[in-house]
């Protein structure tokens, strides 16, 4: 239910995944039913193992999910939804996990739409020490079909990991990342990426070099090409 990226990465407009992607839960295992009020409102709720895991094994405590999706008009829709429920700690333990998450997509036209995705998530007791793991993390996207043929992304990201549990620093961290993406569809299915972005963290965080040197900042150049089939 969480963020506006998803696994299937020929329905992202970017080629790197965002900072936030990777602090939401990206499969579950478990049940889930959605009630369509009308055209415009729709309600989802669900009982899963937890983040990311197939089988049980947080000592029979399992995360529920709910969603809200709102479409008051055609080009809006805005959705929020949220997780909590035990995960492991760590030495056989496990500390309730709360995260809610709120995407809002505006498609201004044919060509253009607009994407905020806002997450705030909690993690009681990470350490074992009592300390509760806490990050919040806003990102917005742009993307411009400039005709058939080629289009263009651009992410922006602010990330805080207030206690460093989701970059595992185990200190506060903040993060900014901004990405621009440009695609190229020269035959029907194919698509051709060219991708910059650009890394910053308050703390030195990134590889620079094979002998383990770190750096407060990195900046990344990525082509690709997909087949969709």
């Amino acid at each position: 239910l969480a963020g506006a990226e998803v696994i299937n990465p020929t329905q992202n407009g970017n080629f790197s995944r965002s900072l936030l992607f990777y602090a939401s839960p990206l499969t579950h295992t478990g049940v889930r039913a959605a009630y369509a009020v009308n055209d415009q409102l729709s309600f989802t709720v669900g009982v899963n193992n937890g983040w990311n895991r197939i089988a049980d094994d947080s000592k029979s405590q399992k995360t529920g999910e709910v969603g809200i999706s709102y479409t008051p008009v055609k080009q809006f829709i805005l959705t929020v939804q949220g997780y909590f429920g035990d995960e492991p700690v760590g030495d056989g333990q496990v500390a309730q996990r709360d995260f809610a998450d709120l995407v809002a997509t505006y498609n201004v036209n044919d060509s253009l739409s607009v994407v905020l995705n806002a997450d705030w998530g909690q993690q009681k007791n990470f350490d074992l020490l009592g300390d509760d793991g806490k990050w919040d993390v806003v990102a917005g996207y742009v993307n411009y079909a400039i005709n058939s043929q080629w289009r263009v992304s651009v992410r922006a990201e602010y990330f805080q990991d207030k206690q460093g549990f989701v970059t595992a620093t185990r200190g506060e961290q903040t993060l900014k990342e901004g990405t621009v993406t440009f695609g190229y569809v020269p035959i029907k299915n194919v698509e051709l990426r060219l991708e910059v972005r650009y890394d910053k963290a308050d703390n030195d965080l990134f590889l620079r070099d094979t002998s383990g040197t770190l750096a407060d900042d990195q900046t990344g150049l990525a082509l690709q090409m997909l087949y969709k089939f």
